[in-house]
């Protein structure tokens, strides 16, 4: 499938399908203590969330569930019912913690009781990418990749001018998503 049509399959679920979905899995009210860790690129918990993934394991009153698996390795078919058992978890949950671009993450108006953290997966931006990097997010795509973020946490403080150029932050600092960045180390 050619990459412009992959990405107006991406912009139809990300607009009509995913926020149908999510509306309907919020009629139950946030799960209070869930964490869900998620990725769509590895099928295990990735090296750069091992270290809170395995301190929140041990925290009382918590339940981690571990969301987990590679799109690029699943027919489309089986990517998008993962995409939407996601999107249920992410409608019960109270944070989830996610470390690349998550397409189901920016899908609908997230509702008050949940926290969205982005640990980038590399301790500082050693390469293009989000929308500094035209092969990663094409200009006609409709849509912003990173809504719903409440924290992007980064290990390297000279990493957060590259991050500001990756999701289209102002010079103020007001850009398309509420931004903290925090040091982690």
């Amino acid at each position: 499938m050619g990459f412009y049509i992959k990405q107006i399959i991406k912009m139809i679920a990300q607009h009509v399908l995913f926020p149908i979905y999510y509306f309907i899995c919020c009629r139950k009210p946030v799960t209070r203590g869930l964490v869900v860790f998620a990725d769509e690129h590895k099928t295990a918990c990735p090296p750069s969330m091992q270290r809170l993934h395995d301190a929140l394991l041990l925290q009382e009153g918590l339940t981690v569930v571990d969301d987990f698996f590679d799109l690029q390795a699943m027919s489309a078919q089986a990517g998008m019912r993962r995409m939407l058992a996601f999107m249920k978890l992410y409608a019960q949950a109270e944070f989830v913690i996610l470390q690349d671009n998550f397409l189901p993450v920016s899908s609908c108006h997230k509702r008050k009781g949940t926290t969205v953290i982005q640990l980038w997966h590399g301790c500082g931006a050693f390469k293009r990418f989000g929308y500094d990097a035209k092969d990663d997010i094409p200009q006609f795509y409709k849509g912003n990749v990173y809504k719903n973020y409440d924290h992007g946490e980064q290990s390297l403080l000279p990493s957060v001018f590259y991050l500001g150029d990756a999701d289209e932050a102002s010079e103020d600092g007001a850009g398309v998503r509420k931004q903290l960045y925090g040091l982690l180390f």
